[in-house]
């Protein structure tokens, strides 16, 4: 998430959150949008501000955070669940506040800045409670393998995102308020500097360049898309062609989201085992990612060749 947000699959009906079914990682699908759904109509009777709900999200993963760290050191599986009770919480109202926002016109970028401390202090608030159970035990070891984990965290988190960002561009012709090239357009327009506070700013321009880092395309690939989505008489084939190779792979890079995060950090701490959760983000979730990032470069290179285009000559890639 960026600072500032078959063949039957293939025709899918999308879901009333603008998204199409085969971008939803499936607890999101069937259990916690749901729910996030059923809060907005009484939020906005009673015109509760989305930066509330933002912010009580957090106020739940701050909460979840304590738990965990009870769990941690007193290896209490009560309070594990007790935590994953906080993170469940925390995982239906940030759904639910951009939600609310764009029901009631509150969309902002304060909302946007609110939403990103609560998504990110939530996880650092996590680790920062893991590194202080653990550390008694493990001593400065501990703060070492919480940083990695969280770094590891971050970058598949990035990657995830940009995945879900190119296929809501490719394949549904959407491009997120998140997607780097346009965050990058709106940083150079006239008074862009002044009106985006520094320090989000900076930290979405290192979010971006993570995701840049990240991204399995080739840049002759990506020029292909840019130029066929810009002719209208490639452009609806550019999106089924796009659907088809990576409807089936972004099924597989849910197991990279928050929610398979907060689900593996339960179970590890559950059984008395939260060192095995750092490993595990390190290692398990790390080789994922490159796994996923070597399997979309390939279907990339099936998309150009399924195409029958050939990429217009770039000097350099763009961000």
């Amino acid at each position: 998430m960026s600072f500032l947000a078959r063949r039957s699959d293939m025709n899918s009906p999308q879901p009333s959150s603008g998204r199409p079914t085969e971008i939803e990682e499936i607890t999101n699908r069937f259990l916690v949008h749901p729910l996030s759904r059923r809060l907005i109509p009484p939020l906005a009777r009673l015109r509760v501000h989305p930066n509330v709900v933002s912010l009580c999200g957090l106020g739940a993963g701050l909460a979840a955070a304590e738990c965990f760290h009870r769990a941690v050191a007193e290896t209490s599986a009560a309070a594990a669940t007790f935590g994953l009770a906080g993170m469940f919480v925390w995982h239906v109202l940030d759904g639910a506040d951009g939600q609310l926002a764009r029901l009631t016109g509150r969309a902002s970028l304060t909302g946007k800045i609110v939403d990103g401390i609560a998504d990110y202090g939530t996880w650092a608030a996590i680790y920062l409670a893991l590194a202080l159970a653990l550390s008694p035990a493990v001593g400065h070891a501990a703060w070492l393998l919480v940083l990695l984990a969280a770094a590891s965290h971050l970058a598949q988190a990035a990657a995830y995102q940009l995945q879900r960002e190119e296929y809501m561009r490719w394949a549904c012709g959407v491009e997120r308020a998140g997607h780097r090239e346009a965050a990058d357009r709106a940083d150079s327009g006239p008074g862009a500097a002044s009106a985006r506070p520094l320090i989000p700013r900076l930290l979405d321009r290192l979010y971006t360049c993570i995701q840049y880092l990240l991204d399995p395309t080739p840049p002759e690939v990506r020029a292909m898309l840019r130029h066929q989505s810009r002719t209208s008489g490639t452009r609806a084939a550019l999106a089924l062609s796009y659907r088809r190779q990576f409807a089936p792979i972004l099924r597989s890079w849910n197991l990279l989201s928050a929610n398979m995060h907060t689900l593996a950090l339960y179970l590890f701490t559950a059984f008395g085992m939260p060192t095995g959760f750092l490993v595990f983000e390190m290692t398990a979730m790390n080789l994922l990612l490159l796994t996923l990032l070597l399997q979309t470069r390939r279907r990339a290179a099936r998309l150009t060749a399924g195409l029958g285009a050939h990429a217009p000559s770039v000097g350099h890639q763009e961000l």
